[in-house]
């Protein structure tokens, strides 16, 4: 699926479309079906290693507005086994390695190395440890899968940050011998302060016990192999006889936790360490949403579920479902839109959502655009369209249907033909209002510089003088210092090829509208670039630059459903995948503008075809005859149309619309709502073979 984006949503109408016949409307809101249409809390993936689906991190940071509370999650319902005691913000990640490079009582020493660990991108932190009289201040990375892993970035971070190596790295693991079990944290605490002043490493856990009761146990060692173990096990020996040393049982849950000063010297947090067995831990503040550190600082509803899945640390959001909606639609529509339209937008999130099941194992959706885009940030209009919807959903007549959508159809939705290649009862390609993304967006001004490139300036930087070229083009200058020729006309995504200075002379020899989701320009692409694309996208799709594209077959809808490059087809998947194969491009509805193909006409009549033709092109006038040396040229056919040509190949893709194009259009749903649609009569129109029904 492909969504929109908060930039391509300006205001604006389209002009009517036929009126939905009304027997047809009744039946399509009074049916009912069968399947469910109920799930009380949705389970999204923010962080997962699924098959089908992969973003990970090594380590999450979650805050919240009332303290966090962490609960081990069990069949029977989750059991409460850890409260913060550190301000209102925890650190998690799995128990695995990590390496201590360094230690030192200088907390402003350690924060240094910190910092510049931290540049170069290395997973560090700083924890402490209770030594002598004070606090000793310890370097970290990871948490990293394996001893190999471990000690191979400790080398890459020393090499990193010399000055930051306190000799040979110490290399922490999951061995441990329980030294001691309480009854609370506090004791437990008291016993780990007596063991760290002996220079054992040691940790604080929380697990159950025999009979099935939290306890809070000292754990010593934290070694990375079974060799290193039993040298703490005779330190321990040595400094508590006493002490009655047990085996831990680390195939039965535990969380370890530790206190990470990264932040600063006086604001320490807890670092929770999560057992890999298949056990989750359940963090929620209340009715305080949460804030993932690692998601940009974006906060949720609902808790969140750490543990491992497939060897790496998954984080849930688990959220009541209508509640997920509220973001899912404010990503997607915004706040603003008219409110049919974004109750049209929340029954097909809805219905969307409901049919993956758990798609992901132990998940329902994710939080990326892969499924439906979700940042936790939501807005009363949209809220209200959620509310004035619940419940509703698209089936088909006896289950409950995935409803397609995309930010912007161009004018035309698409066939399930000319996207996945399969046919579908549901979809049917229909008109749809689109323009109103293009509305109140400037003109740009493709122009040609003295230097021989060629790109784009935005209509407003520019302004026309009374000269001409020899080939009767105008002649503008730049109205401002430092003014950006880009590469197409999208001052947001396209790279500035030149910069004009104030005074600066170029010539205009076309007009565009500025990049929208509703009509857009890629390019211009030289055939080495063009190759390397492709191949980049579907290994060997051409074997050479590419001399030569052209449109095969289009779809009912206008939409490029095959390829030919260099006169050979190209080989696709399916339909859609020709966007990727093409540098992302934004839909397949495109013309391609070759601008190393022309004709030269002769004073004798003979023509030259190129690229076909190797030979040099010369240009004669009244001085005589001379080579083209220039790139780019322009060519003038004869009805006196200009057109800027190259040499060599090159090629510029202009198209409409943004997305996949099947089912319903987020642009033509403002369209329709803003004509005076409601909701029911906009999903009719996109989901002609569909069924709204209410649980």
């Amino acid at each position: 699926m492909r969504w929109a984006t908060k930039q391509q949503r300006p205001i604006g109408m389209y002009t009517v479309i036929a009126v939905l016949l009304w027997t047809s409307f009744m039946m399509f809101c009074q049916q009912s079906a069968s399947a469910s249409t109920r799930l009380d809390k949705i389970r999204v993936a923010l962080y997962i290693e699924s098959e089908n689906y992969k973003s990970t991190v090594p380590t999450i940071t979650l805050s919240a507005q009332q303290p966090i509370n962490g609960s081990l999650r069990k069949a029977s319902g989750d059991s409460l086994w850890w409260t913060s005691s550190q301000g209102n913000q925890v650190k998690a990640s799995l128990d695995e390695y990590f390496a201590i490079l360094s230690e030192n009582t200088s907390y402003s020493t350690v924060k240094g190395w910190h910092d510049q660990l931290l540049n170069a991108k290395h997973p560090v932190q700083i924890h402490a440890v209770e030594r002598g009289a004070g606090r000793t201040y310890q370097l970290v990375i990871g948490p990293y899968a394996d001893l190999a892993a471990a000690q191979t970035q400790a080398q890459a971070a020393v090499k990193a940050v010399p000055s930051a190596s306190g000799g040979s790295p110490v290399i922490q693991g999951p061995f441990r011998i329980q030294a001691g079990s309480y009854s609370t944290a506090e004791e437990a605490r008291s016993q780990l302060t007596a063991i760290q002043q002996n220079g054992i490493a040691a940790d604080l856990v929380y697990h159950e016990n025999t009979s099935g009761s939290l306890v809070f146990s000292v754990w010593a060692g934290a070694s990375a192999s079974q060799e290193n173990l039993n040298q703490v096990i005779s330190q321990l020996g040595q400094a508590f006889p006493q002490l009655n040393l047990t085996p831990v049982d680390t195939s039965k849950p535990y969380l370890v936790e530790r206190l990470d000063y990264s932040a600063g010297e006086q604001s320490p947090v807890s670092y929770l360490l999560l057992s890999g067995n298949g056990d989750k831990l359940v963090l929620a503040a209340g009715e305080s949403k949460l804030t993932v550190e690692q998601k940009s600082g974006r906060t949720y509803r609902g808790m969140m579920e750490l543990g491992q899945y497939n060897g790496k640390l998954a984080l849930i959001n688990e959220v009541p479902f209508e509640e997920y909606l509220y973001s899912v639609v404010s990503a997607e529509m915004g706040t603003g839109w008219p409110i049919e339209a974004l109750k049209a937008q929340a029954v097909a999130a809805r219905s969307y959502a409901l049919e993956r099941g758990l798609r992901y194992g132990i998940a329902h959706v994710t939080d990326s655009t892969l499924d439906q885009a979700y940042d936790g940030v939501e807005y009363d209009d949209v809220i209200q369209a959620v509310e004035a919807t619940r419940g509703e959903v698209l089936t088909d007549g006896s289950k409950v249907i995935s409803p397609l959508y995309s930010s912007n159809a161009g004018g035309q939705t698409a066939e399930p033909e000319e996207v996945w290649g399969n046919p579908s009862s549901v979809y049917s390609s229909v008109s749809s209002p689109d323009e109103a993304a293009a509305k109140g967006k400037l003109a740009w001004y493709r122009v040609w510089l003295s230097s021989g490139k060629a790109g784009y300036v935005r209509s407003d930087l520019l302004t026309e003088v009374s000269q001409k070229n020899r080939a009767g083009l105008p002649y503008y200058e730049a109205k401002e210092a430092s003014v950006n020729v880009r590469a197409f006309p999208d001052a947001n995504r396209a790279e500035a090829v030149a910069k004009l200075d104030l005074g600066e002379r170029v010539v205009v020899f076309g007009e565009v509208m500025e990049n929208t989701a509703y009509e857009w320009i890629r390019g211009t692409y030289k055939a080495s670039e063009l190759q390397q694309m492709m191949n980049r996208s579907s290994g060997q799709a051409v074997s050479g630059p590419v001399y030569s594209l052209e449109v095969a077959e289009r779809g009912p809808s206008g939409r490029v459903t095959s390829l030919k490059a260099n006169g050979k087809a190209v080989d696709i998947r399916y339909p859609d995948a020709i966007r990727t194969l093409l540098g992302s491009l934004p839909s397949t509805l495109f013309e391609i503008e070759e601008t190393g193909r022309y004709t030269i006409i002769g004073a004798d009549g003979a023509t030259r075809s190129y690229p076909e033709s190797a030979l040099q092109l010369h240009a004669v006038d009244s001085s005589g005859t001379s080579q083209i040396r220039e790139d780019h040229l322009f060519i003038m056919d004869g009805s006196g149309e200009v057109r800027l040509a190259t040499q060599e190949p090159a090629f510029v893709f202009h198209g409409k619309g943004f997305g996949h194009g099947l089912g319903m259009s987020q642009w033509g749903a403002r369209g329709l709502a803003e004509q005076g649609y409601s909701y029911e009569e906009i999903l009719k129109h996109y989901f002609q073979g569909a069924t709204l029904v209410k649980d």
